[in-house]
């Protein structure tokens, strides 16, 4: 310990002074740096430091592992909310607290309680993980000059998960690909399931806690990021799937304005099944049916309150799932027991603002919400997430390509809840009949027309429906539209379904989620990434992909004809048309290839869905 310190210099400051660590700090920065060091090459422990408004950090600079990559600034584990624990359970954030001295900022905090589904199977997490962690190309305290290309942009990244979990640990999200094309990218934990949205609907508990550590954590970079050289002019909040309506929600937010400039979401909206709004009843029924499987029988408010936020954790995590009915909820979509809520006429005890004043679609109908330049789209094969069974799917009882009788004997089953259709009433028939000619030629339901169902059903229509209002506000931002239709090594999702599926040979296309193996690295406990060839496939479009995500959140424009990693591309947004219904073009298919397709994307299949979901 005594040799590795003696070499251990570092400039941090304002005045570029040095600094010896003291031996106590040096070994608890030893023992983190063992625990998630994940391949990376710590810089001979080059430890940096930014003065926040909160307190003192000390990061460290860190080496990928990958050729020709060059290092960066990581400050992990960041608090930006006061801890939500005790009477602070389910309750909007608060902010975060001052600290005296220096805080190490070398480790990531926990994540938010959850099962763990992909990595150790159990349950994990800590109702006090209201942390973020930043990665700078070089904050500019850790030199004595001018730091080159700085302030540079801002991506607030926001994990996916179904609202049920999900990590912004770099083993999953390693952000050194982006961060090298002159970002500062920003990963934030922000509270799941019962934690994050538990809701009575009213003064006292009115929900969307999870939604609302989105607004804190962006008030945290709003007030921070330029001590680590980042743009607090130009942020951009990005996301996937759960994180993807979060970040459509974020623009539905009044008080979310101005706290962002830019949006990117990857296959998930606020308008769609699994990721919006539970009914104000069944959202407060669920909230009372956990107290009950937890043994507090109550109609009292304060009762079940003051139970809920005494309640272990884990004892929380396993009831969860009570809360629903598999057999009633599962067939229409991914089983989430805990999701957002319309707060229209609840006003909270506390004065915070209603994060979400009605319903994401009325939001969107009638024109209130905040546009700004918006890149959203879809892999070309979402449905493949079906794949996932009861034990490691997304949503316990929910749907599962491997049960294609189960829906053969009631194709009513898929039909979506939100239409509030009489199952057997000869509009939901309709409506079935209508799957079955369109994704089964009339016939038998079979794969892969059952993943294309799940790919609109769970997805497209959601997502091309909000892409459509957004772009019809007369105050329009660009809205760019993408599909992801890459199947290379770094798919990442589609390798952990064939593993957990070994009849699944070949794919249809890109599942849910697999651009994320291009934008990101990983780390252990994945499995170790190759060092690809500079000209293949899986090089190039993460080449393509970070240059398209780092232009738009540079200059709000992703393929100028200046960057020659999009290979001149001409990809324009979508007409700025009061047509809600108007086909979805031009689009960018990002493939073996960058290009845009004459044709509309899906167009037979996105009509059928805006035929469906047409009320008037």
């Amino acid at each position: 310990m005594k040799k590795l310190f003696a070499n251990t210099n570092v400039l941090l400051g304002p005045r570029g002074q040095r600094f010896r660590p003291d031996w106590d700090w040096g070994s608890r920065c030893l023992a983190a740096l063992v625990r998630w060091s994940g391949g990376y090459a710590p810089s001979q422990m080059q430890l940096v430091e930014v003065q926040t408004k909160q307190g003192l950090l000390r990061g460290q600079r860190l080496t990928p592992p990958h050729k020709n990559v060059p290092q960066f600034d990581a400050f992990l584990g960041v608090p930006y909310a006061k801890p939500p624990v005790k009477e602070l359970r389910f309750k909007a954030p608060q902010p975060p607290e001052p600290w005296e001295g220096a805080l190490p900022a070398l480790d990531h905090r926990a994540d938010s309680p959850q099962f763990d589904t992909f990595i150790t199977q159990k349950n994990v997490g800590s109702d006090d993980c209201l942390y973020l962690n930043v990665y700078s190309p070089q904050v500019p305290s850790s030199v004595r000059h001018p730091v080159e290309g700085a302030p540079w942009p801002v991506m607030v990244w926001f994990h996916p998960g179904g609202f049920t979990n999900g990590t912004a640990r770099m083993s999953q999200f390693a952000p050194e690909h982006l961060v090298a094309r002159g970002v500062v990218v920003v990963t934030v934990t922000y509270r799941l399931g019962a934690f994050g949205f538990l809701s009575l609907r009213s003064p006292k508990l009115p929900g969307n806690a999870g939604l609302k550590d989105g607004v804190a954590s962006l008030r945290w970079v709003r007030d921070n990021i330029a001590v680590f050289g980042g743009d607090p002019g130009r942020v951009t909040v990005f996301g996937c799937s759960a994180g993807s309506a979060l970040v459509e929600y974020l623009m539905l937010a009044p008080s979310a304005r101005g706290l962002f400039h830019r949006a990117i979401s990857q296959s998930g909206s606020a308008t769609n099944q699994w990721a919006g709004v539970l009914p104000p009843d069944e959202a407060r029924a669920r909230a009372f049916r956990l107290g009950e499987a937890l043994g507090c029988r109550t109609e009292d408010e304060d009762e079940l309150i003051a139970f809920l936020q005494a309640a272990p954790t884990m004892d929380i995590l396993d009831k969860s799932f009570d809360v629903v009915d598999p057999e009633k909820e599962g067939p229409k979509g991914l089983l989430f027991p805990f999701l957002p809520v319309s707060e229209a006429g609840v006003e909270s005890d506390d004065g915070e603002e209603a994060f979400l004043p009605d319903e994401p679609r009325k939001l969107l109908a009638s024109q209130r919400f905040f546009p700004v330049p918006w890149i959203v789209g879809l892999t070309d094969c979402e449905g493949l997430l079906t794949v996932m069974d009861d034990q490691n799917g997304a949503g316990r009882g929910g749907i599962t390509c491997r049960r294609l009788d189960v829906v053969e004997d009631d194709l009513e089953r898929v039909v979506p809840a939100e239409l509030e259709l009489q199952k057997g009433s000869p509009e939901s028939k309709a409506v079935a009949e209508g799957i079955r000619k369109l994704y089964f030629k009339g016939g038998k339901v079979e794969l892969p027309g059952y993943f294309n169902l799940y790919t609109d059903l769970l997805f497209t229509a959601g997502v091309t429906q909000a892409a459509r209002m957004h772009a019809a506000h007369p105050n329009a931002a660009p809205v760019y539209f993408y599909l992801f239709s890459v199947v290379g090594g770094n798919n990442i999702l589609t390798a952990f379904l064939m593993r957990s599926w070994p009849e699944l040979k070949a794919t249809a296309g890109a599942c849910h989620g697999d651009e994320n193996g291009y934008l990101w690295g990983r780390r252990a406990p994945l499995p170790p990434e190759p060092e690809w060839e500079p000209h293949s496939l899986e090089a190039t479009t993460r080449r393509r992909l970070t240059a398209l995500w780092t232009n738009f959140a540079r200059t709000g424009v992703p393929a100028p004809p200046s960057d020659p990693d999009v290979e001149g591309v001409d990809w324009k947004p979508l007409p700025a048309t009061s047509d809600v219904k108007a086909p979805i073009e031009p689009y960018l298919d990002i493939g073996v290839s960058l290009g845009v397709p004459r044709a509309p994307l899906w167009e037979e299949r996105v009509s059928f869905w805006d035929g469906v979901f047409d009320k008037d």
